[in-house]
């Protein structure tokens, strides 16, 4: 794997802190330090993931914990970022060719596991019974009711993410078009 190193072999200090600041976010959220409530029941008819982690099966009707489901994505999007950072401060201390290397790798491997976990939030956030205990459904909101506050950091963040993704393909078609590399 190739890997470019910057500022000395070091992990970049916009990296470090980027990566930090998503461990607190991530850690406000596990946490329960939000004002969502602690539990969301939602019916499981229209989700793509319909069994995990089931709550109740009353025959025709499944009902699923969505606060539960969101409480295991921030939990691992905050260890995953733990262990980014972590691994971006190790190679500021450590000196070492071969040793950064493995962190760097680290670092990168971690990547892949977030996008796994990002993509099953995007599951549980837009699935009906995400849709239903974060508030998009109801007409009127009620902070005792609904997870607000993580299904609102959920859509902000897959709009992001459509956004990157979507300038990125235009990016790619207009470099195709013109012959030029960048815009």
């Amino acid at each position: 794997m190739l890997v470019v190193y910057a500022e000395g072999g070091s992990f970049p200090d916009g990296l470090i802190i980027q990566s930090a600041f998503f461990t607190a976010i991530y850690w406000f959220f596990m946490t329960g330090r939000s004002d969502d409530p602690s539990s969301c029941l939602a019916s499981t008819d229209d989700d793509p993931i319909q069994e995990y982690p089931l709550v109740e099966d009353q025959g025709v009707l499944s009902l699923v914990d969505v606060a539960y489901r969101y409480h295991l994505f921030f939990e691992a999007l905050f260890y995953i970022s733990a262990a980014q950072t972590i691994c971006g401060i190790l190679t500021r201390v450590i000196n070492g060719y071969d040793l950064t290397r493995l962190l760097f790798n680290i670092y990168h491997l971690s990547q892949l596991a977030m996008m796994v976990v990002w993509i099953a939030g995007f599951l549980f956030r837009f699935s009906h019974s995400g849709r239903v205990c974060s508030g998009d459904l109801a007409d009127s909101y009620d902070g005792d009711l609904y997870l607000v506050q993580q299904g609102f950091f959920i859509l902000v963040m897959g709009i992001i993410v459509f956004l990157v993704f979507g300038l990125g393909f235009l990016n790619g078609i207009y470099r195709k078009i013109t012959g030029k590399d960048t815009l």
